[in-house]
C-alpha cells in the first residue's frame, strides 16, 4: 500500500531533506486538497501524479506555507508556448504542449515499469532535473542518442517548463534551484511503489 507517510519518508531520504520539513509541507498540500488526506480509518492510496505534485511543492518552497503555492505556480507550466492557429503540420511535428505536472507524472510512471535498478535505461539515469525556487521554472536535461547508433551520445536536450508569456531577460535575480538526477527520482519511485504495475 502506497501512502502519504511512505512518500514523506522516501522524499526525505532520497532528496536528503529534513523529514519534519517534508512532512509539514506535504500536510500543507493536503490541507489545500492537492494531496489526499486520511479520513477516519480510511488511508488513501497515492498515485504517480501525487508524487509529482509533492516533488514540485516540497522542492520549490522555502517555507511550509508556500508549498501549495509553489505547486500551483509550477504545475501548469508548459514546455513550449501555446500558439493559436499553428499550422497543422507543425503541430503534428511538435506534438501537443506538455504540462509540467502531467509530464513529471509520466516520468514516474516510466520508472515504475522497472523492477531492478540495473534494468533502468542509462539515458534516464543521466537525466538532470532542476526545480527553480525563486521563479516558476523547471528544466530536465536529457541525453539523446544517435538514431543509427544507440551507443553514441549526440547531445543533451533541455526540456524547459516556464511561463512563456513573461520576459525571461537579464533583470532576473540569481537562480536558486534544487537539482537531482534520474537515478534519484527512480529510487524514490521504487521506494514509494515497491511493486511494479501497481494501479493508482
Amino acid at each position: 500500500m502506497t501512502t502519504v507517510a511512505k512518500l514523506v519518508a522516501a522524499m526525505a531520504d532520497k532528496f536528503q531533506l529534513d523529514e519534519s520539513s517534508v512532512r509539514n509541507k506535504v500536510r500543507a498540500m493536503q490541507d489545500a486538497e492537492i494531496l489526499p488526506l486520511a479520513v477516519g480509518r480510511t488511508v488513501p492510496h497515492i498515485s504517480s501524479y501525487h508524487v509529482a505534485a509533492a516533488i514540485l511543492g516540497v522542492l520549490a518552497s522555502d517555507k511550509v506555507k508556500d508549498a501549495p503555492k509553489a505547486f500551483n505556480r509550477l504545475q501548469a507550466l508548459f514546455d513550449r508556448p501555446i500558439v493559436d492557429g499553428m499550422p497543422e503540420a507543425l503541430e503534428r511535428r511538435l506534438g501537443a504542449p506538455k504540462r509540467l505536472a502531467d509530464w513529471l507524472a509520466e516520468q514516474i510512471d516510466f520508472a515504475r515499469q522497472f523492477k531492478n535498478p540495473p534494468d533502468f535505461p542509462s539515458l534516464h539515469v543521466e537525466t538532470i532535473y532542476s526545480v527553480v525556487i525563486n521563479w516558476p521554472e523547471f528544466e530536465a536535461s536529457a541525453l539523446v542518442v544517435d538514431a543509427d547508433d544507440e551507443d553514441k551520445i549526440v547531445y543533451r536536450k533541455n526540456i524547459r517548463f516556464r511561463d512563456h508569456n513573461q520576459f525571461d531577460g537579464w533583470q532576473r535575480p540569481v537562480k536558486h534551484s534544487y537539482a537531482f538526477n534520474g537515478v534519484t527520482l527512480a529510487r524514490l519511485v521504487w521506494t514509494v511503489f515497491p511493486q511494479t504495475g501497481q494501479d493508482d
